[in-house]
């Protein structure tokens, strides 16, 4: 028996019949369009029923009488790269009853390249900038017409993700660990340095002994 194709990165799409290869393909095309470049893998390797080996850019799989449809991905997907595919499939089929999630796998500092601060303050900070952008968000939802609700409607302007911080699930919660290096790395090339707040009294305390 064929052990199941492992994919640790995705984002799915779960309906309750099967997609005919026309809608398949229309929601490939949605994740290649409204994702970022390079996100998308190009091919998963697999075999068909065969035992062939085929390569495949999106992979069906059946559970509890509904049908998903997982396109592999590179990377995690930031929450604003998510609801931009979800957006853009939304406005496609807007009379289609559909869920769109991804992989659970929640980053963290040491999972991404080595860091010049103190990497426990650093993720506080990363996550207290992506907390910060997603209240945002919110009050721009809020702002167009947008509410929380259990599903994502186009209609009803409801999207599930219109909740606390807090309460957002863990996949939601993933703070964007590149952007702030970014500054520090630019600080850095200008002669500037980040230093924390207990960091210079300790200094002052030294020059003043």
């Amino acid at each position: 028996m064929t052990e199941p194709l492992k994919i640790p990165r995705f984002i799915k799409l779960t309906v309750r019949e099967p997609l005919d290869r026309r809608m398949v393909s229309a929601w490939c095309n949605t994740v290649r369009e409204a994702a970022p470049k390079g996100v998308m893998v190009i091919t998963i390797q697999t075999v068909d029923d065969k035992g062939q080996p085929r390569g495949v850019k999106i992979v069906r799989r059946e559970y509890r009488k509904k049908q998903s449809y997982l396109v592999p991905l590179t990377r995690d997907l930031l929450p604003d790269e998510t609801e931009e595919i979800v957006n853009a499939f939304a406005n496609k089929h807007p009379e289609m009853d559909f869920d769109i999630e991804t992989n659970e796998t929640r980053l963290t500092a040491s999972q991404r390249h080595a860091i010049s601060v103190d990497q426990t303050k650093y993720l506080e900070l990363c996550t207290a900038l992506a907390k910060h952008k997603h209240e945002d968000w919110i009050r721009e939802r809020s702002d167009a017409g947008w509410r929380y609700g259990t599903n994502f409607s186009m209609v009803n302007k409801t999207n599930p993700l219109i909740m606390p911080w807090d309460q957002l699930p863990d996949r939601y919660r993933v703070p964007d660990m590149e952007l702030p290096q970014k500054l520090v790395d630019v600080l850095g090339e200008y002669g500037y340095a980040v230093v924390s707040q207990d960091e210079i009294a300790k200094l002052l305390a030294l020059l003043k002994a």
